[in-house]
């Protein structure tokens, strides 16, 4: 187990930054891969989903077109972007930081969608036997406290909505979140104390996770010490 658990540190610590910095690969959620072919955004719709990916460059995966041919083609600035999982985070045609602080318990944002995938490789497969796929609705009402963990309140049909949800401090040992089959990335639902890091076990997985545009396969995430006190503090 601790070997599984080094391994995974490794690959967290030196292996992932490598290619987050590069230009990102663009994808179209939909079968028909053009601008033309997005719907319009409404106000405060997320129009693309950047998503780092280890050993590769990230992907940026297009949802809605801006109005005023605003670009949403390209990595935005971190004013436009909101943190999706630790390895995804959503972007807006304009910056988020004027929006309204969420209230507790309040709704911070809708999804409409029947597909809850956002690996850019699954898409693509799909593209390959012509199954056509519409883009998520991902709305919001307001903006959340950093850090915070995306809770479902509530699923009608088609419809899901999430608030935003602090993270309590959590003890060595202790489960953290949920770690994606598909991407490796965590849903981290509460705080490692100091020198810790919230990491899975590895191994072949057969549980299914559900959380925020993902559903599938996962493992979950425990607080496990990491003995060199340089290496991490919170994460």
């Amino acid at each position: 187990m601790w070997f599984n658990i080094l391994l995974l540190f490794v690959l967290f610590t030196f292996v992932a930054p490598s290619d987050d910095n590069d230009e990102p690969v663009l994808y179209y959620y939909g079968l028909e891969e053009s601008e033309r072919s997005l719907p319009l955004c409404n106000d405060r719709q997320a129009c693309s989903a950047l998503i780092l990916r280890y050993w590769r460059a990230p992907a940026l995966v297009r949802l809605c077109r801006c109005a005023r041919r605003m670009r949403c083609d390209t990595r935005a600035h971190n004013d436009s972007l909101i943190e999706l999982n630790n390895r995804a985070h959503l972007q807006f045609c304009k910056p988020v930081t004027d929006w309204p602080e969420c209230n507790i318990n309040e709704n911070a944002l809708s999804i409409v969608t029947t597909h809850y995938q956002m690996n850019p490789d699954k898409l693509e497969e799909l593209h390959h036997v012509n199954m056509q796929l519409t883009p998520p609705n991902i709305t919001f009402n307001c903006r959340c406290r950093n850090p915070n963990y995306w809770k479902l309140s509530s699923t009608e049909d088609t419809n899901r909505k999430y608030r935003c949800a602090s993270l309590p401090l959590c003890k060595t040992g202790e489960f953290c979140g949920n770690v994606n089959h598909d991407l490796n990335a965590l849903y981290q639902s509460c705080l490692c104390p100091k020198h810790h890091i919230c990491v899975h076990n590895g191994g072949v997985t057969h549980m299914h996770i559900s959380e925020l545009l993902y559903e599938g396969r996962g493992w979950k995430a425990y607080c496990q010490r990491i003995e060199n006190d340089d290496s991490y503090e919170d994460y």
